[in-house]
């Protein structure tokens, strides 16, 4: 239910669009659903206003590698792990 959870990250964003963990996940809704460009904007976003999150890092790298990016991925990757070394 991938449209569902989109709407309400969506009406959670409304209420609070300072939440960078709500970006990320409603980054993630998008990603699984293949629209990268809409991925890469809310990862980014999310970077914004919290950019020592290491999952929004790693996870804009995974958009970005899936957009044929794999330059940009592997400093998201490198900057994921410069935050937490132990990222698994």
């Amino acid at each position: 239910k991938f449209d569902e959870a989109a709407h309400h990250y969506a009406l959670a964003l409304e209420l609070n669009p300072l939440d960078a963990q709500t970006h990320n996940n409603l980054g993630n809704i998008l990603a699984d659903q293949g629209k990268l460009a809409e991925a890469v904007a809310r990862y980014e976003r999310a970077l914004q206003l919290n950019a020592k999150n290491p999952e929004a890092q790693f996870n804009l790298g995974m958009a970005l590698l899936r957009q044929s990016k794999p330059a940009e991925a592997a400093e998201r990757f490198r900057e994921a792990l410069r935050l937490k070394p132990d990222y698994a």
